[in-house]
């Protein structure tokens, strides 16, 4: 259920409505703002307050008084004004303030309302909603109040979206990605350490216009990945390293990576669910997802032949080196297809340090930066 207030609208909804409901032109409409050096995008999104400049535009495109829109900005204002001060306190308790203030993005806890609202680059808790709830997957209600599970997610992912703020990548490249995908970044699955492989990993996803952001999720914030496309068009893909084994953060990366592939959803898909867990129950595009990411890492063809490894140790190395991938994806996927017990053969799983990781990503965006 996307978000979707039901108090007084605001200005940027009032021009959509009376662009649909006459069947204006947008691109038309656009065009004109712009010349006027008005920014479309930003007034159509609700991040531009009308001033006279803008009132006397629309007057003008729309056969009204540039009093209605001033009027309109005036009540809307006066109004989220209103709802920011009943509703500062809840929302402001509802982030997890000791993680984001240790990753170093709140300058003082003294006034943590303003530093919050400069942490997410909105001008209002109206303005957070509208950001982050109305184009993502997660399910807030009005009358829910700040769910401080979701909040944390939300949190999360602008955390990992500042790492990479100020780089800038080349034009998406799908057909490029797919290629790499499918044989050099599945031969980093083969790769040990976080210190070799996400340097490289990251280097290949830039190439292709792909944005790989690696963030630790806060406690209590079950997250595990997300992918969105940026107002260039370049995918991004944001990962919380939950769990810390190779297994695990491999099959989220290429699970993302579906998405990207499959879907170019236009949104904030955010997974919050264990996506290697048997029986958890998955719309079609998070299965499709899945099987992506099911058969990049193992090929149709060996399939068959997972049902014969029994937990047998040489079958499994066989068919790790067979399928071009470790070990420990290997038992991941027997484990999830209930082919072996659930703790059997855990050891094959590589299991990574935090501290290396982040230092690994740390290093590879500030070589990027300089790039």
């Amino acid at each position: 259920m996307t978000f979707n207030p039901n108090w007084v609208s605001s200005p940027s909804e009032t021009i959509r409505d009376i662009i649909n409901y006459n069947n204006f032109n947008i691109e038309d409409i656009i065009d004109i703002l712009n010349k006027k050096s008005i920014n479309a995008n930003d007034l159509l999104e609700g991040k531009t307050s009308i001033d006279i400049q803008i009132a006397n535009t629309l007057s003008e495109i729309f056969k009204n008084s540039s009093e209605f829109w001033l009027n309109k900005q005036k009540i809307f204002s006066e109004r989220i004004k209103m709802i920011d001060s009943t509703e500062k306190e809840e929302w402001i308790n509802s982030f997890p303030i000791k993680e984001i203030a240790d990753a170093g993005y709140l300058k003082s806890k003294t006034n943590l309302y303003k530093e919050l609202l400069n942490f997410f680059e909105v001008n209002s808790i109206f303005e957070w909603k509208i950001k982050y709830l109305n184009k993502s997957n997660l399910s807030f209600r009005k009358s829910e109040g700040f769910d401080s599970k979701k909040s944390s997610v939300v949190a999360w992912f602008r955390m990992g979206e500042l790492h990479i703020k100020n780089i800038k990548y080349p034009k998406y490249n799908r057909e490029d990605f797919l290629i790499k995908l499918e044989n050099e970044i599945k031969q980093l699955t083969r790769t040990k350490s976080p210190k070799v492989f996400i340097p490289k990993l990251i280097e290949i996803c830039y190439e292709c216009g792909v944005i790989l952001s690696i963030q630790r999720a806060p406690e209590r914030c079950k997250v595990y990945g997300v992918t969105n496309f940026t107002k260039d068009g370049n995918p991004l893909l944001i990962l919380s390293f939950r769990y810390l084994t190779d297994d695990q953060f491999w099959f989220t990366f290429f699970h993302e990576a579906g998405h990207v592939i499959l879907h170019e959803k236009k949104f904030l898909n955010f997974e919050v669910e264990n996506l290697t867990e048997k029986n958890v129950q998955l719309d079609e595009e998070e299965l499709e997802a899945n099987l992506f990411a099911e058969e990049a890492l193992i090929p149709l063809q060996l399939k068959e032949r997972l049902g014969n490894i029994n937990g047998n140790k040489k079958k499994l190395l066989h068919f790790a080196m067979d399928a071009n991938v470790s070990a420990g994806i290997v038992v991941g996927q027997l484990q999830k297809k209930g082919l072996i017990k659930p703790a059997y053969l855990n050891g094959y799983k590589r299991r990574y340090d935090i501290d290396e990781i982040k230092n690994s990503f740390k290093y590879s965006i500030e070589n990027l930066a300089i790039k």
